[in-house]
């Protein structure tokens, strides 16, 4: 009879205090529930910090582009991307390719604006980048120069 009582009391403490912990709980948020897009961009209520869930194979994460093979449309290599050039607001300006040169001596580096370079993904998914230029007209472009005053 006695197990009985202990089982009986454990499961009424268990149950108040199963209560009591619900009455402690946080108040549900009152914000909206955003859309349910993994693209959606959503600000928090407290800041201006946006968010995305995912990407598609129409979006490059620059860790795909730095480093690059560029071809052009003759299936040429050539080149490799150096660096993206970003303007304040985010967007993409050029595409830094260094163009020429063996083992990294002689190579020129280009900027070459964005809307010059078709980017897309060959049937296994990796990334691919064409520009209509070929070698030679790239190496006679004004070699792209960095702005040594800006501060890291």
């Amino acid at each position: 009879m006695t197990i009985r009582r202990l089982l009986l009391a454990n499961g009424a403490l268990f149950i108040l205090g199963a209560s009591a912990l619900a009455q402690t709980a946080a108040p549900p948020s009152t914000a909206p529930v955003p859309s349910a897009s993994p693209l959606t961009v959503q600000a928090t209520p407290s800041a201006d910090i946006y968010f995305t869930g995912a990407y598609t194979a129409t979006h490059w994460r620059t860790s795909e582009a730095i480093g690059e093979v560029v071809y052009n449309r003759a299936n040429e290599r050539i080149g490799k991307v150096e660096e993206l050039v970003i303007d304040s607001s985010g967007q993409v300006l050029a595409v830094v390719i260094g163009v020429g040169g063996f083992l990294g001596m002689g190579e020129r580096n280009v900027a070459v604006n964005l809307r010059a370079v078709q980017m897309s993904r060959d049937n296994d998914m990796k990334p691919r980048m064409v520009v209509d230029a070929d070698k030679a007209r790239l190496m006679v472009a004004p070699v792209f120069k960095p702005n040594t005053t800006a501060t890291r």
